[in-house]
């Protein structure tokens, strides 16, 4: 008898007592064979599977480190990063199918590793029945496992949902400032003039066309914060709802670009450079000058000449000490000229004080052997006298004093904006004087006098610019074109003629408007050809470290905090750090199914519906069907073992594909019915779905209600 026969005799097909002739189609099924090892086929399948996972697993682990490579950078430095932003839109898709694959295969090897060295079948279930978060979640509840195992579990396949979530959030592209330190510079408001000196008549038109434009701009853009242009304005401090005299002068006081600023000047700080493309913030240490005027009296000679005057020539008297008048002849404007120190040519600057006489010292010479006790202790005054109604005149005296400031300027781009304002910090000469009490008085004399003819009436007897501003900001121009008729011979003062007596508050409102007069001419007069943000810096001016003055603007350096706004690619650090945490946990999941799987001796039978045939002894075989050596052998514990053993669960699947099973009652005779999975059929079954010459049993029945059950 041939070797196969003799394996196959030693089973007892039940159901037909027939034995075919013919070689059985199981036979080297049924062959014994030495248990599975890792050079097996199947098993080198396996670990390829494994390692593949382990390789996916890896590339979101890859992908996660790219994403911090790249953080904070743009596409111009990395022109990968469409590449990363279209697999962030792929995550949540693969991620969640390759977490199901990878953990689902791991549970798998690491139960049938368990279950060759012995495992609780409730240990066994928790893990094939884990497929999901929620079949995971619910099986906990249904086995009632609250155990250390099935909290490990849920945890894992929590991270299925948040992996796929976290490729997805990782990153995204953000506006992000790059912050630098950029060098600036600006016009020192104690520049010298330029109208100073031979030569220096050519800019006296400018200075003057300078100071029109800005009467001459729109309301929208005397209340900007930048002038006609692009120069940043001061604010006045002293005009803020929230300045005292008594507050901290260390606190820095917030504009609010919501209400109508006090400029301290029409023109702005000439600074650069200017048309940049990042945004900027710098501090400026600046001063300006504020005058007070209190209201005065209508009168019908000049106060100070004792001279009444004829409406159409003035007062008569020209080039009186300390007075100027509009070259026709309808404001006048006189500085006390009293002396105001032991030498009233000393020009201070710098903490330096400069000697200037009639000659500049030889080689610029400083004296430093100086103090300040000279200073006087009330500021300069003036008086403004003006033309009115009914041939009057109206009178008023100020002051003039200076106010040192520090200013925080932000810059959108070219756009710039004074953001904060506070008192300088630094060491500065008395607020009393100001810069025109330091150069001689033929320069301070000029000043004044250009600056009465600055906005010259255009006729005879009618106002100027100049008086209208101080009556009515935003159109200085229409006395001087509709303040009455001028009559014949130009001498008549009609009845709508300016009178800045009228204005009501007199005394903030002339005060501020005079002095951003003041502080807008001598803006002009220090720095014409810095307007356009022109800015000139000699070296030849310096001098042992130390500005002098000088025909040209002096400038200040400063340092601003310029920030660039670019679109880069910002990661998301809690979801970085779960898709590091998922992608980690899941490429360990790899590799311990290829340990496992690698590790495993006996077949594979955990999660195949055919394990459920393997010494079932309800199951048997029909007649004709040579499938009895794999099935087992009705009769409970007396059964035949079946062959096959070392079959894993897909190969006995394989090999009983056309094998019919059925759910059912396999007690039909007894009292309490038992529940098995069977290969008898019921009576009368249809055969419809069954497979050929599928045995009929009488003592099998379907699973019917009200019936009770062991």
């Amino acid at each position: 008898m041939h070797r196969e026969d003799t394996v196959v005799s030693s089973y007892h097909i039940v159901g037909t007592e027939h034995r075919s002739e013919k070689p059985h189609p199981y036979q080297d099924a049924i062959v014994p064979r030495a248990i599975r090892s890792a050079t097996d086929v199947w098993a080198i399948l396996g670990a390829l599977t494994d390692v593949v996972g382990a390789l996916l697993a890896l590339c979101f682990l890859v992908f996660g480190i790219v994403v911090v490579y790249t953080n904070d950078r743009s596409i111009e430095s990395a022109p990968w990063i469409p590449a990363i932003l279209s697999a962030t839109q792929l995550g949540p898709t693969i991620f969640p199918i390759l977490f199901a694959a990878i953990a689902g295969r791991s549970l798998k090897a690491v139960a049938s590793w368990k279950v060759e060295h012995g495992a609780t079948i409730g240990a066994l279930e928790q893990l094939l029945g884990s497929r999901t978060l929620l079949s995971t979640f619910f099986l906990q509840i249904h086995m009632r496992a609250f155990n250390l195992l099935g909290v490990a579990l849920v945890l894992l396949w929590a991270l299925s949902p948040l992996g796929g979530q976290a490729a997805l959030r990782v990153a995204r592209m953000i506006q992000s400032e790059e912050i630098t330190a950029q060098d600036m510079t600006y016009v020192d408001f104690t520049s010298p003039l330029i109208n100073r000196g031979p030569g220096k008549g050519d800019f006296l038109d400018v200075i003057d066309g300078i100071f029109v434009a800005e009467l001459l701009s729109p309301a929208v853009n005397k209340i900007s914060p930048m002038d006609t242009w692009g120069n940043v304005r001061i604010p006045m401090l002293e005009a803020l709802d929230d300045y005292t005299e008594e507050g901290d002068s260390a606190e820095w006081l917030k504009i609010d670009s919501s209400k109508n600023t006090t400029w301290s000047s029409l023109k702005g700080v000439p600074h650069g450079p200017r048309y940049t493309a990042e945004n900027r913030t710098f501090q400026l240490e600046t001063a300006y000058w504020v005058t007070t005027c209190q209201p005065g009296r209508y009168h019908y000679e000049v106060e100070w000449l004792g001279t009444s005057i004829d409406y159409f020539t003035g007062p008569g008297v020209i080039n009186a000490t300390g007075y100027w008048e509009s070259a026709r002849n309808w404001a006048w404007f006189r500085l006390e000229t009293e002396r105001r120190s032991a030498n009233p040519y000393l020009l201070q600057y710098e903490k330096y004080v400069y000697e200037n006489v009639s000659q500049p010292l030889p080689d610029h010479e400083f004296k430093t052997d100086y103090n300040f006790t000279w200073l006087p202790s009330t500021p300069r005054i003036f008086h403004f006298e003006t033309a009115t109604t009914n041939r009057t005149l109206y009178s008023f005296t100020c002051t003039l004093q200076t106010s040192y400031v520090e200013a925080e300027v932000s810059c959108i781009n070219d756009a710039c904006a004074a953001t904060a304002i506070r008192r300088s910090q630094q060491p500065h000469n008395s607020t009393n004087w100001s810069t025109l009490d330091f150069i001689p008085l033929t320069g301070s004399a000029s000043f004044y006098e250009r600056f009465i003819n600055a906005t010259r009436p255009v006729q005879d007897g009618r106002s100027t610019a100049t008086e209208g501003y101080l009556t009515d900001p935003y159109t200085p121009y229409m006395a001087s074109f509709a303040n009455g008729d001028a009559g014949t011979n130009g001498s008549s003062l009609g009845s709508s003629w300016i009178d800045i007596g009228a204005v009501s508050p007199f005394s903030p409102l002339v005060s501020r408007r005079l002095s951003q007069l003041l502080n807008t001419y001598w803006l002009a007069n220090i720095a014409p050809t810095a307007v356009t943000g022109v800015l000139l810096t000699d070296a030849d001016n310096h001098y042992k470290g130390k500005i002098v003055p000088s025909t040209e603007h002096h400038m200040v350096n400063t340092t601003a905090q310029a920030s660039t706004s670019r679109l880069v690619l910002r990661y998301n650090l809690p979801w970085l750090l779960i898709l590091f945490v998922a992608s980690t946990v899941l490429t360990l999941c790899a590799l311990a199914s290829l340990f496992f799987n690698l590790r495993r001796t006996g077949p594979d039978i955990l999660e195949s519906f055919s394990s459920f045939t393997r010494d079932n002894p309800y199951m048997v075989a029909a007649e004709g069907q040579h499938s009895g050596p794999l099935l087992g052998v009705r009769g409970g514990p007396g059964a035949t073992k079946t062959a096959g053993s070392n079959l894993d669960g897909v190969e006995r699947a394989r090999l009983l594909r056309d094998v019919t099973v059925i759910l059912a009652d396999v007690a039909v005779d007894e009292p309490v019915g038992h529940i098995a999975l069977t290969t008898a059929l019921p009576a009368g079954f249809a055969d419809e779905g069954a497979g050929t010459g599928a045995a009929r049993n009488d003592a099998v029945a379907l699973l019917r209600k009200g019936r009770l059950y062991d």
